[in-house]
């Protein structure tokens, strides 16, 4: 707005009034632009077309498709590169197969590939998010994020008034695979994404004594509430030399499970007790042979439910795609509304499906992953015989995973025993060993830092003995 005939001064009421009706007028242009923007992306999801940014996914090249009037590529559909595809194939195999994130970045960067902004050094982080990309795998979406206002008490930790979040599934949009074509198959992906789960759960972080604790990393786990007890490693002194105690300790606090408070016990008292009892299920004779047999003898479980799911996937998209068509040849906008709406609840079904067949797959890559580790755990024993006990750290707990040992652990007055040692088996099912040799552990009510002093004060002998360390 301007004036000809005199200029507004911004100091005065009327200067004051026109610069608020500016600053009102320019805010509703802002407001209509992104309800503007907003609707044409909608509109363009609805027709399984990738929403354009200003790079193209990794492993990924635009469509030769361009506009007819401004002559830019329109990036309706994606192809793949045959420069940078392989290498997104070579990064989910490889997590597959059981390599740490920060090897496959290593390995990448030692081979000169360059990352996807250009640098020659890849980041561990950037291997991730190309494992957790769905596009790769048949599963892409789009709209999946969205910009909200942030709280006025939460400013404080945010740069911005604003954060991005993730949408609710069912404001979300599927990608056809004739938009995006997949580059990996959804076994791989399944298999790569069990593995990232498990380097997860069982990393070692921070802990600076990890063969300190055999059970750590979810194999020691709560009676009462389930969760994985964690290992805490103390430094006291005795005797004027400094040792290291390393305890398992459950530090939830369920509402649900009032018996679970702060207890546990001494990795020095729990850890040989628990393989001395898995030692003997390993000494059982053609236990493990009996079980790879029965294994290799039946059909891997899910081959049917794959086969089942795998048809009504084909039967929805060839539902969404004669829907597309009618929905292109059409020009009135509420038939257009109708079948953007039914396409919706197919994409809707046919994810559903696809997450279905991905935890089928994910189940035969454990029966394939748990034969294999069996496999491994009885060439293990036949090379040291019945020397168990000199098995190494790293070799005790590949016997312990490829059994699905779980070590459950209550306070010292639980009854029918203390702590309970749980196998399973693909097709033996579960077995339940009682480890009584714990049942005359003493119990000490805390571990503040005067009774620890006090604990190690009170003892004529060295802090291993078993009159201390159960809690």
């Amino acid at each position: 707005m301007h004036f000809v005939t005199e200029p507004i001064d911004n100091d005065s009421p009327d200067g004051q009034l026109i610069r608020f009706v500016r600053a009102y007028a320019g805010k509703i242009e802002n407001e209509r632009k992104k309800e503007r923007t907003m609707r044409t992306m909608r509109e363009r999801a609805r027709r399984g077309r990738p929403i354009p940014g200003c790079r193209v996914p990794y492993g990924y090249l635009p469509g030769p498709e361009r506009d007819a009037h401004t002559g830019r590529l329109t990036k309706e559909k994606l192809l793949p590169n045959p420069q940078t595809a392989p290498v997104v194939v070579r990064t989910f195999r490889e997590a597959a197969a059981g390599v740490p994130i920060s090897t496959i970045a290593d390995g990448l960067t030692d081979d000169g590939i360059p990352s996807p902004t250009g640098r020659l050094r890849w980041a561990g982080n950037t291997v991730r998010y190309l494992l957790n990309d769905a596009r790769y795998w048949e599963q892409g979406e789009t709209l999946r994020t969205k910009v909200v206002p942030v709280e006025k008490h939460l400013r404080a930790h945010y740069a911005t008034k604003t954060r991005t979040v993730l949408r609710p599934a069912d404001e979300c949009y599927a990608l056809p695979t004739s938009s995006v074509p997949p580059l990996v198959e959804p076994s791989v992906a399944a298999a790569a994404q069990a593995h990232l789960q498990h380097n997860r759960d069982h990393a070692t972080r921070n802990n600076r004594y990890p063969e300190r604790a055999l059970l750590r990393g979810g194999i020691a786990r709560c009676g009462y509430c389930g969760d994985g007890l964690y290992a805490n490693n103390r430094h006291s002194t005795f005797g004027g030399a400094e040792i290291v105690r390393t305890t398992y300790r459950c530090a939830s606090r369920h509402e649900a499970a009032p018996d679970c408070r702060a207890h546990g016990m001494e990795a020095h008292l729990l850890d040989p007790a628990v393989w001395a009892k898995f030692s003997e299920l390993l000494r059982t004779p053609g236990l493990i042979e009996q079980e790879l047999d029965r294994m290799r003898a039946s059909e891997a479980p899910g081959t049917d439910v794959l086969a089942s799911i795998d048809k009504l996937v084909r039967d929805l998209d060839a539902q969404i795609a004669r829907k597309r068509r009618l929905f292109e040849l059409t020009d009135d906008e509420r038939t257009q509304n109708e079948l953007a709406a039914e396409i919706n609840q197919l994409a809707a079904l046919r994810r559903k499906h696809e997450a279905e067949r991905a935890n089928a797959e994910l189940h035969y890559a454990d029966w394939q992953q748990q034969q294999d580790g069996l496999q491994g755990t009885l060439d293990l024993c036949e090379r040291v015989g019945a020397q168990l006990d000199d098995m190494n750290y790293d070799e005790k707990r590949q016997a312990l995973f490829a059994f699905k040992a779980v070590v459950r652990l209550w306070r010292a007055d639980h009854l029918p025993h203390r702590a309970e040692l749980q196998v399973s088996l693909p097709l033996s099912g579960t077995l339940r060993l009682e480890l009584s040799t714990l049942a005359y552990c003493n119990e000490e009510m805390t571990w503040s830092c005067h009774h620890k002093r006090a604990a190690l004060r009170s003892q004529t002998g060295p802090p291993g003995d078993h009159a201390a360390g159960c809690s």
